[in-house]
């Protein structure tokens, strides 16, 4: 039985996967980089990228068998994640306008930035302002995002991608994906 907090990244994910004896690092890193799953909100496109996972391991308490094989393990959490985006939840977000995609991000820079529920209403009414108003506000200037850069990006071996992509303080808009698993 392993219980993982909200706004982990899918490193850190792995990392307490591991610790655990669910599964290793390796063959948890090797899937959540390239293995094929079959769902509509992940990026098969992106395979060798450990980010394109980012904001889809629900956060939750699982129960395991030792020694998993790493695609069995990240299969039940985006199991539970595709699970919790039900129709509903899908009407709500195309009603706004929105994608999963952007709600994800949106969803993991506010858990970043702010660790109680209510702290999140007003982080979410600053940044979504901000994004409304591009003129006013070019930038979201959000610390979670280069906390992300500094800590994960920067160790990911051979990832072909630059801190700008994640960088608010220097891009407009919202960055390349999500930052954690909100």
């Amino acid at each position: 039985k392993v219980t993982i907090p909200e706004g982990y990244s899918v490193q850190e994910t792995i990392q307490l996967l591991a610790d655990s004896d669910v599964s290793n690092v390796e063959d948890l890193t090797e899937a959540a980089k390239n293995h094929v799953f079959d769902y509509t909100f992940v990026d098969n496109e992106n395979l060798g990228s450990i980010t394109r996972l980012e904001g889809f391991l629900f956060p939750d308490t699982y129960e395991f068998f030792t020694g998993s094989s790493g695609d069995t393990v990240v299969r039940k959490f985006l199991d539970n994640f595709a699970a919790r985006l039900d129709t509903k939840l899908r009407s709500a977000i195309s009603a706004q306008g929105k994608t999963i995609d952007e709600i994800i991000v949106m969803a993991s820079i506010i858990q970043g930035e702010a660790s109680k529920e209510d702290d999140m209403l007003k982080v979410s009414r600053v940044l979504y302002n901000r994004l409304n108003n591009p003129s006013e506000y070019p930038r979201l200037e959000c610390d979670s995002t280069q906390k992300y850069i500094n800590d994960f990006i920067s160790q990911i071996e051979g990832l072909e991608i630059t801190n700008k992509a994640y960088d608010t303080y220097k891009r407009t808009g919202l960055p390349a994906g999500a930052i954690n698993n909100p």
